[in-house]
């Protein structure tokens, strides 16, 4: 719906590209809109993260102790552990790049010439970038494999009629999992 088309950037966005409202056609609005609508998604995932772990540890069910919640739980609680440990950086991350884009800084930005002409704003790294992507970039992976390994344990559990085996080594893999 923008004249200037969606965002083009890829999916990791990397600067200078992403950096530049200039550097191509869907570089424009479209970019920034994305970066916006980004930046929202981050905080609210950051927050909900910290939602779990606040109802996890204070708002159990009387007589509920750590070791007697359900596995699915033990993986929600870990997965917003890593979620809060690394969301803030991409946070950080997106948050610099609309400030390239919009306030005229230069965290990503380094020796660009647009036809022909320096740009003004540089001494900034695109490298920087692509660092503070992937300090999410494996955790990522966990975060979207660890609430799945819970609940898959817990229906087979539940659908054979036994009980979990080697409740506290399950445990003690998922923190394994998030520490590694």
């Amino acid at each position: 719906f923008i004249e200037t088309g969606p965002a083009s950037g890829g999916w990791t966005v990397y600067p200078p590209l992403s950096a530049l409202p200039q550097a191509m056609e869907g570089s424009k609005l479209g970019m920034t809109l994305w970066l916006v609508s980004m930046t929202f998604f981050i905080v609210s995932s950051l927050l909900g993260g910290l939602n779990y772990i606040v109802t996890i540890i204070n708002l159990r069910t009387k007589g509920m102790t750590m070791t007697r919640l359900p596995l699915t739980i033990w993986a929600f609680f870990i997965t917003a552990i890593l979620g809060v440990l690394s969301f803030p950086v991409l946070l950080s991350a997106a948050l610099l790049l609309i400030f390239d884009r919009s306030f005229g800084t230069s965290f990503y930005l380094s020796d660009i010439y647009i036809g022909g002409q320096a740009l003004e704003q540089t001494g900034g790294s695109p490298i920087l970038y692509q660092h503070l992507f992937w300090f999410l970039g494996h955790p990522e992976v966990y975060i979207i494999l660890l609430p799945a390994m819970g609940m898959a344990s817990e229906v087979i559990a539940v659908n054979s009629r036994k009980p979990i085996f080697g409740y506290m080594a399950m445990v003690g893999s998922l923190f394994a999992i998030a520490i590694l």
